[in-house]
């Protein structure tokens, strides 16, 4: 048998053995060390945009994604945790619309922490790139960034992203029944009639 036979007759169990080597092997590649995570998280932490992009140029998008706390936040959790709005903005420039969807330990999106923080700027940046982020839910108890906009008290909040679900009813009637509610006692009257309509 010839050796170009030999190597066409590759079965499709050694084709998938020899494609997770080699993204085993990528991984080891591109993984970051606790040291090198350290040193990201700090840069993110502190916002500081040129040592944390430094990382693009060794581990290609890699780093947007790599969990940096025990807690497993991303980049994007701690620099919107932290409010760098510019810091997040550039982020978001980078990461694909899966990447903004990655949850931490506490089973938040960074858009959920934008939402419980209340901070406008960071909402929309993330809500242009990824619109789909309404409907995500965060937290352990499962609320819909809605929800976790009304128990967080932020009625500018709550107004906007009414907004951007009003062409879409909620879910289901326990969404509904959970935000009105929310609303009662977080005292945001202005809503109830809008969520009964729902």
């Amino acid at each position: 048998m010839s050796e170009s036979s030999e190597t066409t007759s590759l079965s499709a169990t050694d084709c998938n053995r020899l494609a997770i080597q080699v993204e085993e092997a990528e991984y080891a590649q591109l993984s970051l060390g606790p040291k090198e995570r350290a040193y990201l998280r700090k840069a993110v932490t502190s916002g500081n945009w040129n040592e944390a992009s430094s990382y693009d140029k060794t581990h290609p998008t890699y780093w947007l994604r790599t969990p940096l706390t025990m807690n497993g936040d991303i980049a994007l959790h701690i620099a919107v945790a932290m409010q760098h709005t510019d810091f997040v903005e550039k982020l978001v420039q980078l990461m694909s619309l899966q990447d903004m969807e990655i949850v931490n330990a506490d089973g938040n999106t960074a858009f959920s922490i934008a939402v419980i923080s209340g901070n406008m700027e960071i909402i929309k940046s993330l809500l242009n790139k990824n619109p789909g982020l309404v409907w995500i839910r965060g937290q352990k108890d499962h609320m819909l960034p809605i929800q976790l906009a009304c128990k967080a008290s932020h009625l500018h909040i709550v107004d906007f992203l009414f907004e951007r679900i009003s062409s879409n009813p909620l879910p289901s009637h326990e969404d509904i029944a959970m935000l009105f509610f929310l609303a009662l006692n977080c005292n945001i009257y202005s809503k109830l009639n809008i969520i009964s309509e729902s």
